[in-house]
């Protein structure tokens, strides 16, 4: 049996309740640190990641 297999695009709108914000924003800023950020033409990866922190 031949079965073709078929593709979708799916696209959600999630709304979720935080209930502990500090876990969350501390989780988001570990992922931040452990991520690698390559150079800019104008900005360091040190540069991208001070910004990835601030927008948390």
């Amino acid at each position: 049996m031949n079965k073709k297999r078929r593709r979708f695009t799916v696209s959600a709108e999630v709304t979720v309740e935080v209930t502990d914000e500090a876990a969350v924003r501390k989780a988001a800023l570990d992922k931040v640190a452990a991520t690698t950020f390559d150079a800019d033409v104008d900005r360091s990866p040190e540069d991208v990641r001070s910004d990835e922190k601030a927008a948390i």
